[in-house]
């Protein structure tokens, strides 16, 4: 069995939501979410996630997530819609992967980000997630 990082379900997970994804341009025929950094020709509006392991136990994962939406023009109301979104299908939300098991996530914090007279639209949201090893829960 191929490792899944965490990451990985997280972006599997809000692709597959259609309402999410009609909100979001395509890039390479897939919705635009990001891991880490989006490409150089990306369309607006996309995503982009990226994920810090807090050190902790190790069969037992405690990590930060960030979720940053970008746009371009004179209305937020795309942003904000489609961040409810994303918290609605994340927000204490219990996750599988091949790799974790009982993915639990938890919204932190966000709002919007940068200068409010700019045309860029950037909002941000925090995460915590809490996640358990497959190999290890399935010795117990």
């Amino acid at each position: 069995m191929a490792y899944q990082s965490i990451e990985s379900v997280i972006i599997s997970t809000l692709r597959g939501n259609s309402t999410l994804t009609a909100m979001l341009s395509t890039y390479s025929q897939a919705p635009s979410i990001f891991s880490d950094l989006a490409p150089e020709k990306a369309a607006t509006p996309y995503l982009v996630i990226g994920i810090t392991r807090v050190p902790t136990d190790p069969e037992v994962g405690l990590f930060n997530m960030y979720i940053n939406y970008f746009d371009e023009g004179a209305s937020r109301e795309n942003a904000r819609a489609a961040l409810q979104k994303i918290e609605e299908i994340l927000d204490y939300k219990i996750l599988t992967g091949s790799s974790w098991d009982t993915i639990r996530v938890f919204y932190e914090s966000g709002g919007f980000v940068g200068d409010s007279y700019s045309r860029d639209i950037h909002y941000n949201q925090q995460y915590t997630i809490r996640a358990g090893r497959r190999a290890w829960l399935e010795t117990l």
